[in-house]
């Protein structure tokens, strides 16, 4: 599913670029690109393979804090900690 996820957001990056360009200053569709295939790339290297949902999340979080900067990196990076500490909390429960 996750995989699916991240074919489809590299897939729609001429879209958001194309929106962005004409909303903003064009660089989302790169940006989300990228975090798409960066995670991919994690997928391939097995960290989704312990079966954590933690772990995968965290990675998320790192990718996003080393590869995107400007206001979506900081949404997206506030998002997916938030996310992260929520699920833990909760499954702790």
């Amino acid at each position: 599913m996750l995989r699916t996820a991240c074919e489809a957001l590299v897939a729609s990056e001429p879209d958001l670029t194309r929106w962005d360009t004409v909303m903003g200053d064009g660089d989302c569709g790169e940006t989300v690109k990228t975090v798409a295939v960066s995670l991919l790339a994690a997928l391939d290297a097995g960290v989704a393979r312990s079966g954590s949902v933690g772990r995968v999340l965290a990675e998320l979080e790192d990718i996003v804090e080393s590869k995107i900067g400007g206001t979506l990196g900081g949404v997206l990076g506030i998002f997916f900690v938030s996310l992260r500490v929520a699920m833990q909390r909760d499954a702790a429960i």
